[in-house]
């Protein structure tokens, strides 16, 4: 039988979030390149095989959201219906090389995309059924994976602009009833490659990797609906590059509270809004009534990848800076190249040397060994008692500051926070009886000592002033309830 305190906790608890490990898979667009994307992941997906003793586990297994834009896209679309890493080693050599295949003549490209997405659809119809699933049908498959997809809306009379980042979401009721054919055509419909995309509610798409190309980032703000940005685990998988590296970024100071979510979110949107705005709007050459096919509809098409990747290496920085914030579980994993591939050459040469390319990355010892350390941590189980711990100190953080700077105490609040002390107490009671008088005031010592460094005299008077008026106003507001 429950005691009254048991049942008490219960009741006290249950409407509260544990914030559980959220994995999120992201992968990156790059045409054909998307086919080393696919080699980095049966060899995530091996690691795990043999570190849970399952050799049919799945990647998708260990990962609670997919992200993926324009190849990448395609992949996470495989991926979510149900295939696994070592199946789509396979698989994506064949839907890329028939995507690829029979490239118009220049003097065509000037009026038309340079293949026929028609190719496009067959393979995914064929190797997927993706006609026939939608993402709400995914959702119910397997409930706890979430696929995102990237897309770009084109709007010749949008008001707001003419280009609209899009992110379809399999846990997003308006997105439900799209299949997997669609988002798979929209987000891979690569400015000049292939015709928009014409989806179920009559709007035009185009490729995602106009504005997220590397995706990881929103992947990390959809998370971060779900779960404390502490609590996210990212593996971001890139298509391989063979420009240097991009310069490092600073990390600000952290934030305990979703500042570096806050921060990056900020810049990711005001960069994404005034570059892309700008360099698609001076890359449309003509609105052409929605109807953008060719080259000629594109001012230019190096433009368009040109700020593809440039988005794609401000978003990496950006990522950078959010790291911290994540307690470094983030893995990126992006094979630096001796030469540029090209993202429409698929012939068997071109597949040899990525594949040769992708292999001498996956076997260096520092990818084996970010493997290793992901694999590990995807593993294992959510340490809830160090969490705990650490939730319990800022929570000692705050309650000291805040009977530092209130008159009076809210004798409900109190009452609530001296139950769940009570609470943890029974947990840890052979503990407690342990503590030594000198043990709390060491501690008291330290919570005094970082409230000190993290509020000075001007705060503490501006926080008084705003704690005395809400006092009041919650004081008014209790004698109005009484009457």
């Amino acid at each position: 039988m429950e005691s009254k305190l048991t049942t008490s906790l219960k009741s006290l608890l249950s409407a509260q979030r544990l914030d559980k490990k959220y994995v999120v898979l992201s992968l990156d667009g790059g045409g054909v390149r998307g086919l080393m994307t696919v080699e980095i992941l049966v060899e995530i997906e091996d690691h795990l095989r043999k570190s849970l003793g399952n050799p049919h586990l799945k990647i998708t297994d260990v990962v609670d959201c997919v992200i993926g834009t324009s190849a990448g896209g395609l992949i996470a679309c495989a991926l979510a219906s149900g295939k696994s890493a070592n199946e789509l080693k396979v698989l994506m050599p064949q839907i890329i090389g028939n995507t690829f295949k029979n490239p118009k003549s220049m003097r065509k490209r000037l009026r038309e995309a340079a293949y026929d997405h028609k190719n496009l659809e067959s393979e995914l119809i064929e190797k997927l059924g993706a006609d026939k699933v939608t993402l709400g049908q995914l959702k119910e498959r397997n409930p706890n994976l979430r696929l995102c997809i990237t897309a770009l809306l084109y709007d010749p009379n949008g008001k707001a602009g003419k280009f609209t980042p899009v992110v379809f979401d399999s846990e997003n009721e308006a997105d439900k009833n799209r299949t997997l054919l669609s988002v798979g055509r929209a987000t891979s419909a690569a400015p000049t490659y292939f015709e928009g995309s014409k989806m179920e509610d009559g709007k035009v798409y185009f490729d995602g990797g106009c504005f997220a190309n590397d995706p990881s980032s929103w992947g990390v703000i959809l998370a971060s609906t779900k779960v404390k940005l502490d609590s996210i685990r990212l593996v971001s998988v890139g298509t391989g590059y063979a420009d240097p590296e991009p310069q490092q970024t600073k990390p600000p100071e952290e934030d305990d509270e979703g500042g570096f979510l806050d921060s990056c979110w900020n810049g990711l949107s005001s960069y994404v809004k005034s570059t892309k705005d700008y360099l698609l709007t001076a890359a449309s050459f003509k609105d052409n009534g929605g109807d953008k096919k060719g080259i000629s509809d594109w001012v230019n098409a190096e433009l368009i990848g040109s700020l593809i990747f440039d988005v794609q290496k401000q978003v990496e920085e950006i990522m950078k800076i959010m790291k911290p914030g994540m307690e470094n579980h983030f893995w990126r994993l992006n094979p630096k190249t001796d030469k540029e591939f090209k993202l429409d050459n698929a012939d068997e040469d071109s597949q040899r040397q990525m594949s040769a390319a992708v292999q001498k990355y996956i076997h260096q010892e520092a990818t084996q060994a970010a493997i290793r350390d992901l694999t590990s941590t995807l593993s294992q189980p959510d340490d809830f008692e160090a969490k705990a711990l650490k939730y319990l100190m800022k929570a000692a953080n705050m309650i000291e500051f805040s009977l530092q700077h209130r008159n009076s105490e809210n004798q409900k609040r109190a009452r609530k926070a001296a139950k769940l002390l009570k609470v943890m107490q029974t947990h840890y009671q052979e503990a407690v009886e342990k503590v030594t008088d000198d043990e709390i005031l060491k501690e008291k010592a330290g919570i005094e000592t970082f409230i000190n460094l993290q509020s000075n005299k001007k705060k503490s008077e501006v926080y008084k002033t705003v704690i005395r008026k809400q006092l009041k106003t919650d004081t008014q507001n209790a004698q109005e309830n009484t009457q």
